[in-house]
């Protein structure tokens, strides 16, 4: 269950003068009143497997997650529409700086990817970004 990380959390909270309650809830309830917004905080495990900032940034805007902000919206569908790399990237930036000023959703975890490698095994190479990361496509066996 997630209740040790939420307790972690109302601890972390209490500094701040938060006082938390604590409702462990099974999936059935829990996805009825996320679907309805009906929570104040929520601990939730969620990724993309996909390097682009449409997928990441939407995590912020999909149903069920009672963060809304117009700016953030708007910038969302300039990127998607943005044709010049440098320019989407500006609007990226910012739709990110918003959401930090923000804070809907502060990551408490974050998975890192660690691997060793046998010497046999010739021509890997770790890759860059969440989708690219564990490709084989140049590596075979010396053996």
């Amino acid at each position: 269950t997630w209740q040790r990380t939420a307790e972690v959390v109302r601890d972390q909270m209490k500094a701040i003068n938060l006082d938390l309650k604590l409702r462990i809830e099974e999936t059935g309830v829990w996805s009825d009143r996320k679907a309805r917004e009906d929570y104040g905080i929520m601990l939730e495990a969620y990724g993309v497997h996909d390097d682009d900032p449409t997928a990441w940034l939407a995590m912020y805007l999909r149903p069920g997650i009672a963060f809304k902000d117009k700016q953030v919206e708007d910038w969302l569908q300039e990127q998607v529409r943005a044709m010049d790399p440098a320019e989407r990237k500006k609007v990226v930036r910012q739709m990110q700086e918003r959401i930090l000023e923000l804070a809907p959703s502060p990551t408490i975890y974050w998975n890192v990817y660690n691997m060793g490698n046998w010497k046999e095994v010739m021509g890997y190479k770790p890759g860059v970004g969440v989708s690219s990361h564990n490709s084989l496509v140049d590596v075979w066996l010396a053996k």
